[in-house]
């Protein structure tokens, strides 16, 4: 006999074809159902991870605005001082 009828035969008492569909759609239906749901947080985790990588981006081109203006802040003020002393 072979192993397939033993296994058919330990998940079922009678052979039957109608139970073997059965089955094997039910364990499609199952299989397609989780890989829908790890498709779809899959999916938002990417979605997270690339709004969070916008986010530091922006904060990084934020702070390289803000030190760049601190920059010539510091030079202005360096230049009067430099007349002052004149």
């Amino acid at each position: 006999m072979p192993i397939w009828d033993v296994i058919v035969q330990f998940y079922f008492e009678d052979f039957s074809f109608i139970k073997v569909i059965r089955f094997l759609m039910i364990s499609i239906i199952f299989s397609l159902t989780a890989l829908v749901i790890v498709r779809f947080f899959n999916k938002a985790l990417y979605l997270y991870e690339e709004n969070f990588y916008i986010k530091n981006n922006i904060a990084i081109i934020e702070n390289l605005i803000y030190l760049n203006e601190y920059i010539i802040h510091e030079k202005e003020e360096k230049n009067i001082n430099k007349k002052r002393r004149r």
